[in-house]
């Protein structure tokens, strides 16, 4: 038997995990199965499984090798975060809040100490995914990924390429980032 109800929205409460499995378009938290996507509830009460059917083009998942911008939100000694924004190539949407991680190992080809030297807080990244679940794990490894807009770390103006170099206009800091060939490249942060 399968019961119809009305639209659903991402994130709304379907069924206990206790009485019903989760089917595509849910997921399990904290005892609920959850929409993921936007729908019709599903309820088979045969096999006890409560899922979505997507209204529109359900949403794509981030995969292994997609490259992604992203806004790196903390830095710790060896990690970024990055909050992504898009996946380049890929004008359906992604899944909401994906977070990433840039390990300092997978920034550059080379052994570097200084994690903060290379990316900062505000700066607007572009990596590319070597491992999707259970968390994002990106590289900046290579010419074409890196920081593709940066912020100055006093006053957090926009940074500008000179002569290999970042500076910022209003305080003439100069820093040293990983930066990408493709930094300046506005193409790349449209609609983000």
């Amino acid at each position: 038997m399968t019961d119809r109800d009305d639209l659903i929205l991402p994130g709304d409460v379907l069924a206990s995990s206790e009485e019903y499995l989760a089917g595509e378009g849910t997921y399990e938290e904290g005892g609920h199965v959850r929409a993921a996507c936007l729908g019709q509830k599903v309820v088979d009460e045969v096999d006890r499984v409560v899922s979505i059917a997507p209204r529109g083009v359900p949403p794509r998942r981030i995969m292994v090798g997609d490259v992604v911008v992203g806004l790196v939100t903390v830095l710790k000694n060896q990690l970024a975060n990055l909050r992504i924004s898009a996946i380049e190539g890929v004008s359906r949407p992604y899944l909401p809040e994906s977070l990433g991680t840039i390990h300092i190992s997978n920034v550059e080809d080379h052994f570097i100490t200084d994690l903060g030297r290379y990316i900062r807080p505000g700066d607007m990244v572009r990596a590319r995914v070597l491992q999707a679940e259970p968390t994002i794990q990106l590289t900046t490894r290579g010419d074409d990924m890196g920081v593709v807009k940066g912020r100055c770390g006093y006053c957090n103006g926009d940074l500008a390429l000179r002569d290999e170099e970042l500076r910022c206009p209003n305080c003439q800091v100069t820093w040293q980032k990983k930066v990408s060939r493709l930094y300046g490249n506005t193409n790349l942060l449209e609609d983000r």
